[in-house]
């Protein structure tokens, strides 16, 4: 995990939504162009991006001060999404080319 990803985004995420939301509910019908994106993120990174809130993330992910066991070994374990079998849409007869990987020759036409 990355400590800036765990205590500092995050704030700064909700501290920009919460001035987006009070910025749409005073300009009805106002797009947001770049001068207002400045005025917005100001106060979110002000709020959001703290001495605080960077040494949080670094405990909280175990590398200041280190701690070996803030993960538990249950997670690192793989995802169970990976275990599904694929869905096979009912109506296989669709005009649509097919799929390539990238490791697959793909037929040239003209």
């Amino acid at each position: 995990m990355q400590p800036l990803d765990v205590c500092v985004y995050g704030p700064i995420k909700k501290f920009f939504e919460q001035e987006l939301n009070t910025f749409q509910k005073n300009h009805l019908a106002r797009r947001i162009n770049q001068y207002d994106m400045c005025k917005l993120f100001t106060p979110a990174y002000l709020k959001g991006a703290t001495v605080q809130n960077a040494v949080k993330g670094f405990q909280a992910t175990g590398i200041f001060p280190y701690n070996p066991n803030i993960f538990r070994d249950k997670d690192f374990a793989p995802a169970s999404l990976t275990d599904r079998l694929q869905d096979i849409p009912a109506n296989r007869n669709s005009n649509k080319p097919p799929a390539y990987s990238s490791n697959e020759d793909i037929p040239l036409t003209r």
